[in-house]
């Protein structure tokens, strides 16, 4: 995948043969669900360039074993490797915040990691905030 800079929401989702990726050193963001039930998706490294993983990136890719992440990534969004049940390695070294369910159904310990505030950090200038009559699943994560 060489030159991509992003991979949409639910890009690569429900691909059951799916076993590796090798992801361009120019990426940037990778969209909620990109990834979303390739169970047989074993391992990925995530490029340092990727300042984003989407909520839910990763859920029930249940043979991914060892996810190396990006230093400078920060916080790991909701759900992001949520039913991963093999996953047993992840470098966590530049992981300072992680949101809920993030890691559950894996056998990561991450205890030591606070839970992020949901990216409201940078709402809290907002004075006025018009509802719409529908707001999506992890509309704020």
């Amino acid at each position: 995948m060489k030159g991509v800079v992003e991979i949409g929401d639910c890009a690569f989702s429900s691909l059951p043969n799916l076993k590796k990726v090798k992801l361009s050193p120019e990426l940037k963001s990778i969209g909620a669900a990109a990834f979303l039930n390739c169970t047989k998706l074993e391992e990925i490294t995530i490029p340092d360039t990727v300042i984003h993983i989407g909520a839910g990136a990763f859920v029930n890719c249940t043979s991914l074993k060892t996810v190396t992440l990006p230093k400078s990534l920060g916080g790991v969004r909701s759900f992001t490797f949520f039913g991963c049940s093999a996953l047993s390695h992840i470098n966590l070294d530049g992981v300072n915040s992680k949101g809920v369910y993030s890691f559950e159904g894996t056998k990561i310990d991450v205890q030591h990691i606070p839970y992020m505030e949901f990216g409201m950090e940078e709402l809290k200038e907002i004075t006025t905030l018009h509802i719409p009559s529908q707001i999506r699943c992890s509309a704020f994560s």
